[in-house]
């Protein structure tokens, strides 16, 4: 049995409830083309699949759960239901996967002889409108400003930390290395990993301290998550996962010049189409190659 003075807390749709432990499952989607007397398959990614998760919440009443939620069961139970079914689509604020909207697909109660004093929820959800993906669409485009995100979200983070015991502001890392990485003409690998280390372990920290560990901390630990998430999207700017990647099968034989005047508008792009593939001859690359094409 867990140690309920140890618990994460949870929220959904303003119902804080203890997290006995949590699962989170994506991927991603694939559209399969296969050749003529050729073996294998082409993998041609057609997106991120919706993130899946379960939460385990222990609803019973045991002296330090009574003690930060009231009585758990039979009346949070009862509280939980009556929102998972009169508003199935909510936010749920995860502990450590940040905020994200969640559409609300199941719940069961487990009852153990042994335990007399509650029940055990199950809750299985899923991602509602890709709340957690990458903010970087299949064409490469941002779909919203993560610069902007991280700057707003870091700025209510420190105003709601700042009255706690050990909180440093967050404010001056994050800006200090968003406007390295803004400003920077090429950046390695280990340049753009080192400067979001440096962004998360600013976080971190905070999420540490002792004085964020009580109640009273609830919105500053929130505010801090969304922090952590938020880089997330703002890494994939710098650091494209397979969602930003398009693919494009070649009509006719073509060049790799002739290829990035095709795909980019631009006979310049041809060390992107470098960086992504192998030519034997870039003069001629054969009719049917599958090419990948990286985000500008």
């Amino acid at each position: 049995m867990a140690d309920f003075d140890q618990l994460p807390e949870a929220e959904y749709r303003g119902i804080r409830f203890p997290l006995e432990s949590s699962d989170m499952e994506g991927g991603n989607d694939f559209v399969e083309h296969t050749a003529y007397r050729r073996r294998g398959a082409d993998m041609e990614p057609a997106g991120i699949k919706a993130y899946r998760g379960s939460l385990t919440i222990p609803l019973i009443n045991s002296g330090p759960l009574v003690a930060r939620y009231g009585r758990l069961w039979p009346d949070l139970r009862g509280d939980l239901i009556a929102e998972f079914e009169s508003h199935p689509i909510g936010t749920l604020v995860h502990p450590t996967w940040g905020t994200l909207e969640i559409a609300v697909q199941s719940w069961s109660a487990s009852d153990d002889p042994g335990l007399r004093n509650g029940q055990r929820l199950k809750v299985t959800f899923e991602e509602h409108n890709g709340s957690l993906a990458s903010l970087v669409g299949l064409d490469g485009a941002v779909t919203t400003d993560p610069t902007t995100t991280v700057q707003t979200q870091t700025a209510q983070a420190d105003a709601l930390g700042a009255p706690f015991a050990g909180y440093a502001p967050t404010s001056a890392t994050i800006d200090e290395q968003m406007t390295a990485l803004e400003s920077a003409t090429v950046l390695t690998s280990s340049e753009i990993t080192a400067a979001f280390r440096t962004m998360n372990a600013a976080v971190d920290r905070n999420l540490a301290l002792p004085s964020l560990a009580g109640t009273a901390a609830h919105e500053a630990v929130v505010a801090l998550l969304a922090v952590r998430v938020s880089l997330q999207s703002y890494y994939a700017r710098f650091a494209p996962n397979v969602s930003a990647v398009r693919y494009y099968r070649l009509p006719a034989e073509m060049s790799v010049a002739e290829i990035a005047q095709t795909v980019y508008g631009d006979i310049s792009r041809v060390a992107l189409l470098y960086a992504a593939n192998s030519f034997t001859d870039p003069l001629l690359v054969p009719a049917g190659t599958l090419v990948t094409v990286l985000p500008t």
